[in-house]
């Protein structure tokens, strides 16, 4: 039986119909229901871009424009050197994304955070060391 506000090919999930929303969206969000992954906020990973724009900016500030600007390094020294830094600004993204989305605590994801967390940091002060030559 199907009840008002639901689609029938959700597999017996619950998915209520957005208002406001297109086909595609509504598609979207059947499909993710049918397969048992929740639907992700958008809002979530706008929080969470947002975040991780302004982290880049002060990490390209700390980081990547004095490695880019030192003339005296051969450009594969240059490319491999930025990578780290691009890698942890994607991690980290990621990262938020991930806590951003989340419904309720979870002990095991909070852990995770922490830890990548303190690996982020330590690549951070890693780097920024290395850039002052210490």
């Amino acid at each position: 039986m199907v009840r008002p506000g639901t689609h029938q090919n959700t597999g017996g999930h619950d998915v209520t119909e957005g208002r406001g929303c297109d086909g595609a969206s509504r598609a979207t969000r059947a499909l993710a229901a049918s397969a048992g992954v929740p639907w992700l906020s958008p809002m979530a990973a706008l929080d969470a871009s947002i975040l991780t724009a302004a982290a880049a900016s002060i990490l390209w500030m700390l980081v990547i424009e004095p490695i880019v600007a030192d003339s005296t390094q051969a450009p594969l020294q240059v490319l491999i050197a930025t990578a780290y830094p691009l890698a942890d600004i994607v991690i980290l993204g990621l990262l938020l994304r991930i806590l951003l989305d989340r419904h309720g605590s979870n002990t095991a994801l909070l852990l995770f955070a922490s830890g990548v967390g303190a690996f982020l940091m330590s690549d951070l002060i890693y780097s920024v060391l290395a850039v002052d030559g210490t």
